[in-house]
Formats: structure tokens, C-alpha cells, sequence
């Protein structure tokens, strides 16, 4: 860490997550960031082992606890950690992984970006925190606890239930061990100065501070991937300090740190409220009802008060503009989010083919569609196109009630039940192409097996470029592209929408010819 004051601290808190195997006593490799307790097979009635763990699956179980030590004490443990590869608590010694050192980091609070390990971090709302963190490169438990992403977000939901540490979204921190430094040495209260081109910046030390003379600052702005302004000043800091950067009204970043030893004290990023704000006031006794169901819900309504100072085009809207024109165009190039039908126009060939750029560019390990009223036809004009030899393209459509209808419709049969409709579409793709190098199967929801869906959604188990899934919802099915008003929009959240695809895959599969429509391997 270096020498000079981070914080200053009485004790320190240390949190352990766990997991062990019932079938013996002492307690094996699940080790995260919170101590060990010895488990018992019985549960009670809320479902808890009667010594307060927490059962994961048959094998495991999860136990938090929380026990406040002395830094004397934690830094024995840091130092039988970094010297032995040991943890050991007032009882036994615990087996954890092969643990790396990473670096010391500065972890800022969240403010325009959310800063993922805070997660797992206590209370890191202010001037930020270090961590020293070790690293289990390994995850071997993974491989044998957590069987599935079900048993995983199950463990971080129980976690959170009972503590503020939430691993959802940052798996790779399982296993490890962080020591949290909170950085108390100062608060602040800053502000924009009236002209705009720079800050006001008030500091309130800590009495302990002896060494203010050694604290420098960096503060810049930055806009548009442009650094706007900058200022490093060769003064110390003041109590208050007027700060010209020449520009103030975007992004402002303010790093406090010591000169001697470059520890940081403080990182600050935040905006400041511009000349046009607009504040929401309650109005006085204005309410509206709705009888919905025979209940009635009363909504106490807002008024919106909008101050501002006179409307003029300034650079800062000229950049904005071109920055939201060139996204748009950018996401359209990109086939990320694109409109089709506006106005009435037929757009349904340019649908297609970017469908079909879609599964060129991303289809290199497979590509699957889902969609309630697909059939033969629609399979043809697209996932038939992906030029790939071999790799797995994969269709679940759903015959219904609400579906029935429709795909009896367009095969031009009339009274049709599922097994007919299932007949009639084998031989459609069986005569309808020779289906040369192709690995396609298509399943079918039935009221017999999975579940009801409605939304429409092009997958690509892995795209080509990040190794990451890729999902686009369609917003229409295949046999409407394009024909009237709907969005093509690529999806943030690609792995929740597959891992769905593939628990409905594997349901229908389970069921065997249940549900098969038709597999080209077959013919």
C-alpha cells in the first residue's frame, strides 16, 4: 500500500461467505469474501439448517457471519495470507483456493457509472475506498457447487436477503478475499462557478490530518471524448479552493491525492445542474381515481414547474445533436435498432435481408430463432441462409389455440390437429430443398410441453466477434417482417434471453417426438 494515512479506523470488519460439503466436517473450498461454521443435515421449518446455514443443493450449504476484529488482528491475517496461503479464524484453520495478489486498486463510488465491485463492497458511497485483493484464478467452485446458473442466483439472493453484498453480476469476485480501505480523511461540497469555467471545491479534513501541505489536486472535464478543460495547480489545497478549468458544464472529475506517496484521498465525478432544470411539486389535492376490477386505486398527481433561462442554440447543443444523429445512424449501420413499415412502406424485402446479414455476420456457431407461428417457409427465408456448413441452427414455434388458427391457415388445411400440421410441414422440407450441409432442428410447444411465449427473438449462441451471445428481438414474427410498423432492436441482456431459449429447448427435447417438428440429421 505504500506509507501515508488512508482512514482512520478502530477496528475492521470482516465478512465470509461459505459453502462446505455435509458429508464432512471440515469445510472444503467454497470461500468467498465473508467464515466458516460446521453444518447439520436438519432443516426447520423456514427451511434453514437448524444452525442457520443455507441450503444450496443436496451437496452444499451457505453460511454467513459476521464478527468484528482489531486491525492488529486482520493484519495477522493479511500477513498469514500473503506469507502461508492461510486464513484461519478463533477456531480452525480454512481451506481456501490458490489465491493471487492483484494490485492495490481505487475503487471511486458510483455516481454516472455504476462500479461493479461495489457490489461486494460496504457502504463505498463517499470519497471511495483501496482494496487489497486476492484472487481465485481458478473458480473450481463453480464446477463443483453451483451445477447451474439457477443454483447460483438462488445463493446471491439469499446473500442479499441478508446482507448488502449482491454477486449477481460479478461472478468473478466468488472465491476471492478483499481487505476494504475506506478513505476518511476529508469531505467536500463543490459546485459550479457562475461563469461556468471551472468549480468551486470546499474541503473539510479530518482533525487527525497533520499533513495537508502534501495534498495536490487534478480536476478536468471532458465532453465529447474531448478533454474541455484542466487544471493541476502547484499551490496545496485550501479549505476553499477556486478551481479554472475553463469549462464546468459537462462531466467534472476531481482526484485528491497525496504527493508523496500518490495515494489517493478522494475521486470525485459528478455534473453539475445546468441553467435549464425542471422540479416536480405536488399539487394540492389533486387526485385521480381508477375503479380497475372492483378496486379503487387514488394517484396523487405532481405538477411539473419548469424554470429556465432563455432558449439559444450554443455549441454544446450543435455537438449534442450531431452526437445523437451519428448513434442513430451508427445502431442502424450496425442493424442494432432499425425501424421498418414507417408510413405504410412494404419494407419486407430490406427486413429479410438484414436478417440475413444478421446470421452472416454472427451465425459462426449457430443461430436459433423463436417465434409462436413459425413454419417451413419462414425457416427457408432465413436460418436456410446461413452459410455455415454443419453448425447448429435451432427453431421453436408453439401450436395452440392461440396458433392453430394460423398455422392451419397458411399451410391451406382446415381442421388440422398437431400431428397432421407436423406431417404436412416434414414434407415441405423434404421436398423444398435438398438441405445439403445442414444441422437444423425444429421443435414445436404443444399443450402437452413448456411453456407459453409470445415475444419474438433471433439468437446467436456466440457472436463471432466477443465470444458473447447475441440476441435481437424482432418485434414482429418472421412471416410480418417488414410488412408493417415494427423495430429490430438488439438486446443488452443476450445470456438471460438465451439461457430461457435453452430451458424451453431442453424441455421439448426432453420430450423426444412429442415435439419434433423436423431434423434435417433425420433425412
Amino acid at each position: 500500500m505504500g506509507k501515508g494515512n488512508l482512514g482512520f479506523y478502530q477496528r475492521a470488519e470482516v465478512t465470509i461467505i461459505f459453502a462446505f460439503n455435509k458429508k464432512h466436517k471440515t469445510p472444503r473450498n467454497l470461500y468467498t469474501i465473508i467464515v466458516l461454521e460446521e453444518n447439520k443435515p436438519e432443516l426447520n421449518q423456514d427451511g434453514f439448517l437448524t444452525d442457520g446455514l443455507i441450503e444450496i443443493n443436496n451437496e452444499y450449504s451457505l453460511g454467513i457471519s459476521q464478527e468484528y476484529k482489531s486491525l492488529p488482528e486482520i493484519e495477522n491475517k493479511y500477513q498469514k495470507l500473503i506469507e502461508e496461503d492461510k486464513w484461519s479464524d478463533d477456531k480452525d484453520q480454512l481451506n481456501i483456493a490458490d489465491l493471487i495478489s492483484v494490485p492495490k486498486q481505487f475503487v471511486r463510488s458510483d455516481g454516472s457509472k455504476l462500479i461493479p465491485v461495489n457490489s461486494v463492497l460496504k457502504n463505498n458511497f463517499y470519497n471511495g475506498s483501496y482494496i487489497l485483493e486476492f484472487f481465485d484464478q481458478d473458480k473450481n467452485i463453480f464446477d463443483s457447487v453451483f451445477n447451474s446458473p439457477e443454483e447460483f442466483k438462488k445463493t446471491a439472493e439469499k446473500i442479499r436477503d441478508i446482507i448488502p453484498i449482491d454477486l449477481t453480476f460479478i461472478k468473478d469476485r466468488v472465491g476471492n478475499i478483499i481487505f476494504q480501505f475506506p478513505v476518511t480523511l476529508l469531505t467536500y461540497k463543490n459546485s459550479s462557478k457562475e461563469n461556468w469555467n471551472g468549480s468551486n471545491l470546499k474541503l473539510i479534513w479530518h482533525p487527525e490530518v497533520k499533513n495537508k501541505e502534501e495534498f495536490s489536486l487534478i480536476a478536468k472535464n471532458e465532453f465529447d471524448g474531448n478533454l474541455m478543460g484542466f487544471y493541476n495547480p502547484k499551490n496545496t489545497l485550501k479549505n476553499k479552493n477556486s478551481i479554472t478549468t475553463g469549462n464546468s458544464k459537462n462531466l467534472n472529475e476531481f482526484i485528491i491525492y497525496n504527493q508523496e506517496n500518490n495515494l489517493i484521498a478522494a475521486h470525485i465525478v459528478n455534473s453539475y445542474l445546468g441553467e435549464n432544470f425542471e422540479l416536480l411539486i405536488e399539487a394540492e389535492s389533486v387526485i385521480r381515481t381508477i375503479k380497475c376490477e372492483e378496486k379503487k386505486v387514488e394517484i396523487k398527481l405532481k405538477s411539473l414547474s419548469k424554470r429556465t433561462s432563455k432558449k439559444y442554440s450554443d455549441y454544446f447543443s450543435h455537438i449534442k445533436k450531431r452526437k445523437y444523429e451519428n448513434e442513430k445512424k451508427r445502431l442502424a449501420q450496425n442493424l442494432s435498432i432499425i425501424q421498418y413499415g414507417k408510413n405504410g412502406i412494404d419494407d419486407r424485402k430490406k427486413a429479410l435481408e438484414d436478417i440475413r446479414k444478421l446470421i452472416e455476420k454472427h451465425g459462426r456457431k449457430g443461430a436459433y430463432l423463436w417465434d409462436p407461428y413459425l413454419n417451413h417457409k419462414d425457416l427457408m427465408q432465413t436460418l436456410y441462409h446461413c452459410l455455415y456448413r454443419n453448425v447448429p441452427l435451432k427453431a421453436i414455434t408453439a401450436y395452440n389455440k392461440s396458433s392453430k388458427k394460423i398455422h392451419n391457415n397458411r399451410l391451406g388445411i382446415k381442421n388440422a390437429n398437431l400431428k397432421r400440421w407436423i406431417r404436412r410441414e416434414k414434407a415441405y422440407f423434404k421436398v423444398a430443398s435438398d438441405n445439403f450441409a445442414l444441422n437444423l432442428e425444429f421443435r414445436v410447444r404443444n399443450n402437452n410441453y413448456g411453456w407459453n411465449f409470445h415475444d419474438r427473438f433471433l439468437l446467436f449462441p456466440y457472436s463471432d466477434r466477443l465470444h458473447k451471445p447475441a440476441v435481437w428481438s424482432l418485434g414482429t414474427s418472421v412471416n410480418g417482417l417488414g410488412k408493417n410498423h415494427h423495430i429490430l432492436q438488439k438486446l443488452n441482456n443476450p445470456q438471460i434471453i438465451l439461457d430461457e431459449f435453452n430451458d424451453l429447448w431442453d424441455e421439448l427435447t426432453a420430450a423426444g417426438d412429442d415435439t419434433l417438428v423436423w431434423c434435417s440429421k433425420d433425412d
